[in-house]
């Protein structure tokens, strides 16, 4: 159980880096 919230906290930074890149990458083009 502790290692699936470890792993839920993972995925959530892996995901929030991710939609930060990508709001970065539209500021750039934009």
């Amino acid at each position: 159980m502790k290692f699936e919230r470890q792993l839920a906290t993972e995925v959530f930074q892996g995901s929030t880096l991710i939609t930060m890149l990508f709001l970065l990458l539209v500021l750039l083009v934009g």
